[in-house]
């Protein structure tokens, strides 16, 4: 069902993320592939666009987000998902998702799953992942987490996998599931991550993802942080923090904070989160995703 939130073209968010002139995020070549994105994508109507980019080095990438919003008693809406190195082509290949984050049970998480992925998901994918995702969901309800998001990560690797966002875990219920699963990483160092950053996040609890495929979750999984708030003593409180750590450039913190001070009488910007993905026993990299919403 749909609902009743102001609609844009996705032309008119990319317009409002140049306006914000954040030179230390984003180059020319980033913008070169989000023109790309527009004449692909540019008339996509939505109402929640999220840029994904690096903070902890100076290399600078874009990937891009695009939500619709589609209420129903499962989720609030479906997207699509281009990478850096997918924005470049000629014909843009996404990857897609389904918000699932109002479900409480295996069950009927993959009756809403199913009905938007179906379409795009080859059946031989399906039954041969599906099984596996039944596990890991049943372990983060287990958990007293979630399930937020399932994509389909065709636009990114030939190995034809599925992500999975789990949602609402507290550091113990992150550690109790990549143990169960056989997670090949440090769980002492990842526990040492988790308790570090859980003073920031909402409720102290985060989301993480990882792909799904034939031979199991991925070695890299990706620890989530969304703020307690958005207010921008928050943000550069954790900002700071990860300059302190080796995790963020000081000009990049900058352009962070001109981004969320921006945005339009119609359209608000923030940060939806920030990533740490987690190989080994270290994180190697941070991330921020800007979004952008209407009002």
């Amino acid at each position: 069902m749909m609902m009743d939130e102001e609609v844009f073209e996705v032309n008119e968010f990319a317009g409002q993320l140049k306006k914000c002139a954040c030179e230390h995020l984003f180059d020319d070549e980033c913008y070169s592939r989000i023109e790309n994105v527009q004449r692909q994508f540019g008339s996509l109507m939505s109402h929640y666009i999220i840029w994904e980019t690096v903070l902890s080095h100076e290399d600078k990438t874009v990937d891009c987000s695009i939500l619709h919003p589609y209420h129903t008693p499962y989720g609030k809406n479906y997207g699509i998902e281009l990478d850096y190195e997918t924005c470049r082509k000629e014909n843009i290949v996404p990857c897609y998702g389904v918000n699932t984050s109002k479900v409480t049970d295996t069950r009927s998480l993959f009756s809403a799953a199913r009905k938007l992925l179906i379409k795009v998901i080859p059946k031989e994918v399906i039954i041969t992942l599906w099984p596996r995702l039944e596990k890991i969901s049943n372990m983060a309800f287990e958990w007293g987490g979630g399930v937020s998001d399932i994509a389909y990560m065709r636009g990114r690797t030939a190995d034809a996998k599925l992500k999975m966002y789990l949602q609402y875990l507290t550091p113990e219920a992150v550690l109790g599931i990549l143990k169960d699963l056989a997670w090949d990483g440090n769980l002492s160092a990842l526990e040492n991550l988790l308790n570090e950053y859980a003073p920031y996040c909402k409720s102290n609890r985060f989301m993480i993802d990882f792909n799904v495929g034939r031979q199991g979750i991925s070695s890299k999984i990706n620890v989530c942080i969304s703020l307690k708030d958005q207010q921008e003593e928050t943000v550069a409180a954790f900002l700071s923090h990860l300059i302190d750590n080796g995790l963020c450039l000081p000009e990049k913190a900058s352009d962070v904070m001109k981004f969320i001070k921006a945005g339009s009488p119609h359209i608000q910007n923030h940060i939806t989160q920030f990533k740490l993905p987690f190989v080994g026993d270290r994180v190697t990299m941070a991330k921020v995703y800007l979004g952008q919403k209407t009002k």
